[in-house]
């Protein structure tokens, strides 16, 4: 519940990360947001991870978004992270879960768990991550339409603020 009550994106953003550390025992989390103009990922909220791996990768170029979890159990033989393999072991990260986060047709983020030792993926590992994953994406549209409707009354107060200032 404390998920869907958040009032913001970025409130989301910060609870799942923490529901993550609470509920999936993952060294680093983080969560990445698609651009929808140019397909390029950028980091939105990160724990468990050195400032200098967050900052060297605050933005990804751009990749398909997955549609299923991803399971990597070790991060070394993944063909698909070819171009992050030195930048992970630099980090120390040998494992990685990747949730998609989903807003209607659209394709947000993921939610990343890693893990500086290999890890084996459990069904119920792996279906709880995919459960705040998806508790994530409903409270994602919730807040961004919250973030929408008071930024669009925000605008009519101020356009009714000038003719109410002449009527006086």
């Amino acid at each position: 519940s404390q998920l869907l009550l958040a009032q913001s994106c970025q409130d989301v953003l910060q609870t799942t990360i923490e529901l993550g550390k609470r509920f999936i025992a993952a060294d680093g989390y983080a969560i990445w947001q698609q651009n929808a103009e140019d397909r390029t990922w950028s980091l939105s909220a990160a724990a468990g991870l050195s400032e200098a791996f967050c900052h060297a990768h605050r933005l990804a170029p751009a990749r398909e978004a997955p549609r299923e979890p991803i399971i990597f159990e070790d991060v070394e033989k993944s063909p698909y992270l070819s171009s992050r393999h030195e930048a992970l072991r630099a980090e120390g990260i040998r494992s990685m879960l990747i949730i998609p986060l989903r807003v209607l047709d659209e394709q947000p983020g993921t939610l990343v768990f890693y893990w500086h030792a290999p890890a084996t993926f459990s069904s119920g590992k792996t279906k709880m991550a995919a459960v705040l994953g998806g508790l994530a994406s409903c409270a994602l549209r919730s807040a961004g339409t919250i973030e929408r409707d008071t930024e669009e009354l925000r605008r009519s107060q101020a356009a009714l603020r000038r003719p109410n200032e002449d009527l006086r």
